[in-house]
């Protein structure tokens, strides 16, 4: 199995490398070589990630297998691989957009973005740019190698032979003398020496832009480079009908594990590289996958994408493209949540009048629409109309992906346990941050059951006097949890999902008979719970922090 590839489909990772940069008297030498580290580590994790599902699951299926073959009993079910495969997109999905927005600082960075603009006349602002500048610039030498090597090869067909590869690559490169030349004129020598001298230009340039060329371009500059290090230079990109290098994806491959181990240690190395970087630099990245773009969001969920298309179905009016935002998850979260049955939905905080989507606003838009096509009453607007949660919160502009059930064992559970779960359902979804986690610890929520006086295990009411006086204080607590406000839905948003699912579904699906518990107060101090459609729409009610019933759950959302 191959562990290196050269040339234009993906760079050579030295795996032994050590990221530790030594201190340079000239910061633009320290920033050129991170930015190299930056790309080289980028192309090689796109490159994985070009691959898709289906290679990298072969990876992790086919290093299993070979683990099995020396030990039997570690061999993984087929959901245990599956999962292997999720955590190891969205670790490379991670890697790719933490180093892609390293290599976008760094080619802004004042010193080095006023360098590569002196000697390229133009800003260098993207890796896929800076390639550009460098394939442009190889390409007429690249020529120039490919005459030679038909010259050699006979019948007008390139050779495929080492030696004269790099025999045409030296002489392309003019640091010899050409092969078979014995005697040289003045005139001949002058080209030999002009050829040479634009050769010395090119890699001094290329040596400054990343890519698959610097490390080649680097040692030719400092005069250690070989004539295989000139062939590979002039074949870091593919010109015409060369590809450069093998392509696996059209070759079966048997994947080892020690193939798994080098893409895992590379995943190790960037998270040290950022480490690195927040020390020496100062550069401070959150570590997290390149979002997905609205295309492939909307590929990936398919019938569970909810986007402005089906907002105008829903209520009758236009998003604008420039008011949508960017879709913040990425590709392999995306097909994690689409195989978790959750929806992708698109929250606008007004309409195309500019007013706020309250629930008063949502209803207001959508009940005629309901009623003329389905004879169906969305909700009675004579109650709890003097209610903040009707008249005044109103829907933020974001995309939130919403559970399509309720969390797992979530009914039957007052509201701590039912905080307790969500919390425990979004940690192992990894989607649950430090702040969150500890602001609802199991300490936390005990505590505030006891101040109720209820029993935490059993969820039930142990000292009347102290849950009179105390419940609806300890309740605004709750409430105020992080995880509360940022996973549960409110009374909006509740209506707004719905809606938008059955725009499309014509099934009022989940609130047939349950409730949804909100995160939103009642002018009582009752948690506020929606759902369960009677005869004049959707219920809405609130109960006691204690209470708990069969048809009452959460939805999560994150």
């Amino acid at each position: 199995m191959r562990t290196n590839f050269e040339g234009g489909s993906a760079p050579v990772i030295e795996q032994g490398a050590n990221l530790e940069k030594k201190d340079s008297k000239d910061p633009i030498d320290a920033l050129l070589e991170y930015l190299q580290l930056a790309a080289t580590m980028y192309d090689h994790l796109s490159f994985w990630k070009s691959k898709g599902d289906k290679k990298i699951r072969s990876l992790v299926r086919d290093a299993d297998d070979d683990r099995g073959r020396e030990y039997p009993y570690t061999i993984s079910t087929s959901d245990e691989i599956k999962d292997k495969t999720t955590s190891l997109e969205l670790s490379i999905d991670m890697s790719v957009g933490f180093l892609a927005i390293l290599i976008k600082r760094l080619l802004k960075s004042d010193d080095l973005s006023q360098l590569l603009e002196d000697k390229f006349g133009k800003k260098v602002r993207s890796l896929n740019q800076a390639k550009d500048i460098a394939r442009e610039l190889i390409e007429p030498f690249y020529d120039q190698y490919s005459r030679h090597l038909r010259a050699n090869g006979g019948k007008g067909k390139r050779t495929r032979d080492a030696m004269s590869s790099d025999e045409s690559a030296w002489d392309v490169a003019a640091i010899d003398v050409p092969s078979g030349v014995d005697i040289m004129d003045n005139d001949k020598l002058q080209v030999l020496q002009n050829q040479r001298k634009s050769f010395e230009e090119l890699v001094k340039k290329l040596s400054l832009l990343p890519g698959p060329h610097q490390k080649f371009a680097k040692l030719l500059a400092e005069g250690q480079g070989t004539a295989q290090d000139v062939n590979l230079l002039l074949n870091s990109y593919a010109f015409g009908n060369n590809k450069g290098s093998l392509d696996f994806g059209k070759l079966d491959f048997v994947w080892e594990q020690e193939d798994l181990k080098k893409l895992m240690d590379l995943i190790t190395k960037v998270t040290e590289f950022n480490e690195e970087i927040q020390q020496k630099l100062g550069i401070e990245i959150p570590f997290k996958p390149e979002c997905a773009s609205l295309e492939q969001a909307r590929e990936i969920m398919a019938e569970n994408f909810y986007g402005s298309a089906q907002i105008k179905k829903a209520f009758g009016f236009e998003v604008p493209a420039s008011e949508i935002p960017d879709i913040p998850y990425s590709p392999a979260e995306l097909q994690r949540a689409k195989a978790l049955g959750e929806r992708l939905v698109l929250r606008v905080s007004t309409d195309d009048s500019g007013q706020y989507l309250t629930m008063k606003k949502i209803i207001e838009l959508a009940q005629p629409r309901l009623i003329d096509d389905y004879k169906l009453q969305l909700y009675n607007v004579d109650r709890h109309q003097m209610e903040d949660f009707y008249q005044t919160n109103f829907l933020k502009t974001e995309w939130r992906l919403i559970s399509g059930s309720f969390v797992a064992g979530s009914t039957n559970q007052n509201y701590l346990h039912q905080t307790r779960l969500l919390r425990d359902h979004l940690k192992a979804l990894d989607f649950l941050s430090k702040k969150e986690e500890s602001d609802c610890s199991d300490e936390i929520l005990q505590q505030l059951s006891e101040q109720m006086g209820v029993d935490w295990n059993k969820q039930e009411i142990i000292d009347q006097n102290k849950y009179t006086a105390n419940w609806r204080e300890v309740t605004r607590k709750i409430v105020e949890l992080l995880i509360n406000q940022n996973h549960r839905r409110t009374p909006s948003e509740i209506i707004y999902d719905w809606v938008l699912e059955f725009s499309r579904t014509k099934d009022i699906g989940l609130f047939k008979k349950n409730f949804d518990w909100t995160s939103c107060l009642s002018s009582s101090g009752h948690l506020v719970y929606i759902g369960c459609f009677v005869s004049d729409g959707m219920s809405v009610d609130g109960s006691d922090p204690n209470d708990s019933d069969n048809n009452i759950g959460v939805v999560s959302q994150r």
